[in-house]
């Protein structure tokens, strides 16, 4: 059998838990997803990343992953992992899985759906919003105290009181909420509730209000570390023709993006010459407006933050009389995730003038830094050479 990962305290497991779940999926055929779930299906998105939580033999998590989203599936039983990753392959779906005792350890977020399906810890459901993004969504699905009218088992600590599922579950907004019998034969509350998204600022690196040492912060958890990253942003304080701009949610920096004015030497110097591409003939002579670097958190993306950056320096980059847009992304194996600079680029209307396969070897070389995404093999991130006229 092959080993799952296993979360950081999944050694402290109940082993008698383990092993009453390994055998009932040994001895219990699989079943199909629960009929809920295509009457659910408006509130679940179709790309992105989902948990399935206490998921067992995977039947409700493979019905994620037939719908287009990056799928885990969490549980204390490696059986009924390995029977999931079976059925996974037998229908050419990617699965996840992650061996987890769900009432000591949750699985690293965050991800835009959260499922629980007949598993009721009280405690997972008060801390749940920490595995959602901002706007992401929790389906939960309990018997009630009713279900014993018609059956015996779960018995009564594994039910819910009547009108007890939209108390648990902190200050998510409840979406959705009804308690009714199944077409499984059971008397089961159905809850669908979301992490609400707060309001973004826009805020000046300038402005005397920002902790220099949050935004070092930022940079840390998206980049990972680099040397010198708190003197980078006050170096970035003294950059002339420049504009370092951040997005604040809930209190916290949550993303940035900084843009230049460039001056004519630089042009060719440090966009078209490393590409063998000469910009000023290409473009006539224009004013260039560089968008040189985007950072947004993990959580944060897929909100529309890279979006409203991008929309703030476009407009700063005009005002100061730019009239066409110039800035460099990676493209590795056509990945385009929502917080890219190459998602950004390609939504706000720039084109690919040039690519350069090395360009980033010889940055990571420059800095001694290695590329997150390929590391400890040498960089393959493709570097893309992107251009608006007029911007």
């Amino acid at each position: 059998m092959q080993q799952d990962p296993v979360c950081a305290r999944y050694p402290r497991a109940v082993e008698s838990d383990k092993e009453r779940w390994d055998r009932k999926w040994r001895s219990r055929a699989p079943s199909e997803a629960a009929p809920v779930l295509d009457a659910l299906s408006e509130w679940i998105p179709t790309a992105g990343k989902a948990v399935d939580l206490a998921g067992g033999t995977g039947r409700n998590a493979l019905w994620l992953a037939d719908r287009g989203l990056e799928v885990t599936l969490v549980d204390v039983s490696p059986v009924g992992l390995e029977l999931a990753r079976k059925r996974a392959g037998d229908r050419g779906l990617d699965l996840d899985t992650l061996a987890c005792d769900l009432t000591v350890d949750e699985p690293p977020g965050p991800f835009d759906v959260a499922i629980i399906f007949n598993f009721l810890y009280r405690p997972l459901l008060q801390r749940v919003k920490s595995l959602l993004r901002p706007g992401g969504t929790l389906i939960f699905v309990q018997p009630t105290v009713h279900n014993l009218e018609r059956h015996a088992h779960p018995s009564r600590r594994f039910l819910l009181e009547s009108g007890e599922a939209p108390t648990l579950v902190g200050d998510l907004e409840v979406a959705h909420h009804r308690e009714e019998w199944s077409a499984e034969g059971r008397h089961e509350a159905v809850l669908v509730a979301r992490r609400p998204t707060p309001e973004v600022t826009l805020v000046s690196l300038a402005d005397p209000s920002v902790d220099k040492d949050a935004v070092a912060a930022l940079l840390t958890e998206v980049f990972g570390p680099r040397p010198n990253q708190r003197q980078l942003v006050d170096d970035w304080l003294g950059l002339e023709h420049s504009n370092v701009l951040l997005a604040r949610a809930d209190g916290a920096f949550v993303g940035l993006m900084i843009a230049r004015l460039l001056p004519e030497e630089e042009v060719n110097e440090k966009y078209g010459s490393p590409f063998g591409v000469d910009l000023l003939e290409m473009t006539g002579n224009a004013k260039f407006g560089g968008f040189q670097l985007l950072a947004v958190l993990p959580a944060w993306q897929r909100l529309g933050i890279a979006g409203d950056l991008t929309q703030a320096q476009h407009a700063w980059l005009i005002s100061g009389g730019a009239t066409v847009g110039l800035g460099v992304s990676w493209d590795h194996g056509g990945f385009s995730g929502m917080g890219s600079s190459k998602h950004m680029f390609e939504a706000a209307g720039f084109q690919v003038v040039a690519t350069d396969p090395e360009f980033y070897n010889r940055i990571n070389a420059e800095s001694g830094q290695d590329c997150r995404r390929c590391a400890p093999e040498p960089c393959t991130c493709n570097a893309l050479l992107f251009l608006k006229e007029p911007l």
